[in-house]
């Protein structure tokens, strides 16, 4: 359930914009039809660009998402640091595009870490992917236990 104060947006396979809810309108200072005529590398900050372009490339080639700390440029030229979570959103088993969902803004006090960009380590998600799908059967089988008695 959505708290308002999410920013949705998805993009096409190369980084550019196709949508943007309202909540990334007001926060961004750019309305929709403006940013789906932009790519992601024209709203981060300059030396983000290239490590925007990488993760593109890793999200569909990997299709696994990733949540990190950026910093955007808004439209008054404000720097803001969100943290945002993306992910492939598949189409009979292809990559289509990619949504994301940023948290605006990380508190002031917060500082970027020197890399700039923080990633789920690999291990973690898919440790995290792995009990998921072992707590789900679990749960399945369970319940078809309780059902044949």
């Amino acid at each position: 359930m959505s708290s308002g104060k999410e920013i949705v947006y998805t993009l096409d396979l190369a980084g550019n914009f196709t949508f943007l809810n309202e909540v990334g309108e007001r926060f961004s200072g750019y309305s929709c039809d403006e940013v789906c005529r932009m790519n992601i590398t024209q709203v981060v900050a300059p030396e983000l660009a290239e490590y925007v372009r990488q993760q593109i490339t890793r999200t569909v080639r990997e299709w696994f998402g990733a949540v990190y700390e950026i910093e955007i440029i808004t439209k008054d030229h404000r720097r803001v640091a969100l943290e945002t979570s993306t992910h492939v959103v598949l189409r009979d088993g292809q990559p289509i595009e990619i949504q994301g969902i940023a948290l605006a803004p990380i508190a002031q006090a917060r500082q970027l870490p020197d890399k700039w960009v923080r990633c789920l380590d690999e291990e973690f998600m898919f440790g995290t992917l792995f009990q998921s799908g072992s707590d789900l059967k679990t749960s399945f089988q369970t319940r078809i236990k309780s059902a044949k008695r």
